[in-house]
This record gives C-alpha cells, structure tokens and sequence, in this order.
C-alpha cells in the first residue's frame, strides 16, 4: 500500500499491516477460504486442509 508519504514509513506501515492481520489465524484463514472460494471454478470445491476446522469451511459439522 503506498500512503504517498515516504517509501519508508510505506515499509512501515506495510509491516505493521501485516502484523496486525496475521496474528489472527481465524481471520487468515477465513480470508483465504473465502478468496480461494470466489476464484474456484464453478461446480468444484477444493480440497480442505487435513487439519481444517469445519467451522472456517462454511459447516458446522
């Protein structure tokens, strides 16, 4: 993301972004489920990951 401030407070700012949004693994993996699901062909799921828990695959099993 460019603030248009300075390339290094854009470093900055880009790592702390990402520290924020990775340090919830609910929200990381959701957002991936989520955009996995949106470019997958129609008609075909992907395979969920061994340890994947039912309730970030949109079940509730």
């Amino acid at each position: 993301m460019h603030t248009g401030l300075s390339p290094e407070w854009d470093r900055g700012f880009d790592e702390a972004f990402t520290d924020l949004v990775s340090h919830d693994d609910d929200l990381v993996r959701a957002e991936f489920t989520s955009m996995t699901r949106a470019t997958w062909p129609a008609g075909l799921r992907p395979d969920p990951p061994l340890d994947a828990d039912p309730r970030h695959l949109g079940r509730d099993e």
